[in-house]
C-alpha cells in the first residue's frame, strides 16, 4: 500500500521540477547563427545599413536571456563552405570568434551575420570580435556593452582596406 502512494508523489515532484517553461532558461549559454552565404554587393546595401567601408555590430537584448547581434560587413572568403561563429565568456569578457571553413576561392567578400546568444546573463560585458581577415594593426571591434543599462546599441569601425573598399 505504501508503494502505491509513494509512486504518484514522486511523479508529481518530478513533473513540477521539470516544467517546460524552465527548459533552457537555466542552462549554459549557447549560440545560433543565421547568414546569407551570398557576397554582398553595393547595390544590395539597404538604406539603414552601413557602407562598405564600415564593419558594424548592432545588438538587442531580448527578454531575459537572448542577445541578438547583427554583424554587418563581416569579411570572409568569397566561397566558404561554411561561416563559423563561436564564443567564450571569461568573467565579464564576451569573445566572439568568426571564421570560415574551406577557403575555396582566392578572394574576400563581406557578409551579414546574425548571432543569437541564448541564456546570457544581463550584465556588463567587454565584447571583442576575433575576425579572420581583419588586419591586426587596424581598428578592432572591441567595446563595452552594459545590458542592464542599455540593452540596445551599435558600434561601427571604419576600415580602409580590401575587402572593405569597393573597387
Amino acid at each position: 500500500m505504501k508503494s502505491i502512494i509513494i509512486i504518484p508523489v514522486v511523479l508529481m515532484l518530478l513533473a513540477v521540477a521539470c516544467k517546460p517553461d524552465d527548459i533552457g532558461s537555466q542552462g549554459d549559454p549557447y549560440l545560433t547563427i543565421i547568414t546569407d552565404m551570398t557576397c554582398k554587393e553595393p547595390s544590395g546595401v539597404k538604406g539603414n545599413q552601413p557602407g562598405f567601408d564600415q564593419s558594424c555590430v548592432v545588438y538587442n537584448f531580448e527578454g531575459d536571456s537572448v542577445l541578438i547581434i547583427n554583424h554587418y560587413n563581416a569579411s570572409f572568403n568569397c566561397c566558404p563552405e561554411e561561416i563559423l561563429v563561436d564564443f567564450e565568456i571569461k568573467g565579464d569578457s564576451l569573445i566572439i570568434r568568426e571564421d570560415d571553413r574551406e577557403e575555396l576561392c582566392r578572394c574576400l567578400c563581406l557578409y551579414d551575420v546574425e548571432i543569437r546568444v541564448h541564456n546570457l546573463k544581463k550584465q556588463l560585458y567587454k565584447v571583442r570580435f576575433e575576425e579572420p581577415y581583419v588586419l591586426k594593426d587596424t581598428t578592432q571591434l572591441i567595446f563595452n556593452m552594459d545590458l542592464r543599462e542599455d540593452p540596445i546599441g551599435h558600434v561601427c569601425v571604419t576600415r580602409n582596406y580590401y575587402p572593405y573598399l569597393w573597387q
